[in-house]
């Protein structure tokens, strides 16, 4: 599932930071992605035009505008992880044993659980954290840790 916000404070706009993870998820077709809406800050409406029409194009994906508190927090059971900059992947998700890929600054300072995969805006490394989320020993080490 694919939460992200716009970085408020980036240096750059958050159309060249989001495609940059629409660069690195269309190297994964063999994967279902789950795009949520962003919050209302300035320019969620240039991420949603960028999701509506990544998702027209691809058949591995679906964007959801609201799923709400609880649908949120019941599909985290059934995904392999959360991919974005949003503050319940650090805070929630972790409680599921799921993987969260923490992109940018926007959480920075925050303490996380070890099933967070911090990296930067970049297609390598947004490439390098989805496969470290199929790893066998990071999955089997994210089945121990505490939130």
């Amino acid at each position: 599932m694919i939460t992200f916000h716009p970085e408020t404070l980036a240096k750059e706009s958050s159309k060249v930071l989001f495609s940059e993870i629409i660069k690195a998820i269309s190297f994964f077709k063999d994967i279902y992605f789950i795009f949520t809406s962003p919050n209302a800050d300035p320019e969620s409406d240039i991420i949603i035009k960028i999701i509506i029409e990544f998702v027209k194009k691809n058949n591995n994906c679906c964007f959801i505008k609201s799923l709400g508190k609880q649908n949120y927090l019941s599909i985290i059971k059934y995904v392999d992880a959360v991919m974005g900059n949003s503050s319940s992947a650090i805070t929630e998700v972790p409680s599921f044993k799921k993987a969260t890929i923490n992109i940018g600054d926007r959480q920075k300072g925050r303490m996380q659980a070890k099933s967070i995969i911090n990296c930067n805006y970049n297609k390598k490394d947004l490439i390098h954290a989805i496969n470290k989320i199929y790893n066998k020993k990071f999955t089997n080490n994210i089945k121990k840790i505490k939130n």
